[in-house]
């Protein structure tokens, strides 16, 4: 018989081995931000503070990202994406 979830009960499910297979991954990886932020000035991105927050001017649309995002756009507009 199956339960409806709003009831509460969940079946334990099994080990899937994903624990072992982490286990000696490291938790975090160290990132280089200046260099991040070096490559983006390069290429002509813009540092801006944004209520607080430094964001990212791109030079030809003028759009504003965070550091993150502002990475990805400079990857994929130098075709580097990998797709």
């Amino acid at each position: 018989m199956m339960r409806a979830m709003s009831e509460g009960r969940r079946t334990p499910r099994e080990d899937d081995g994903r624990e072992e297979r982490w286990k000696d991954e490291p938790e975090t990886v160290p990132v280089d931000v200046e260099s991040q932020e070096r490559q983006l000035a390069e290429a002509g991105w813009e540092p801006v503070e944004r209520m607080g927050k430094r964001v990212w001017r791109h030079p030809e649309t003028g759009h504003f990202y965070p550091h993150g995002p502002a990475l990805k756009r400079l990857i994929i507009d130098r075709g580097e994406d990998g797709f």
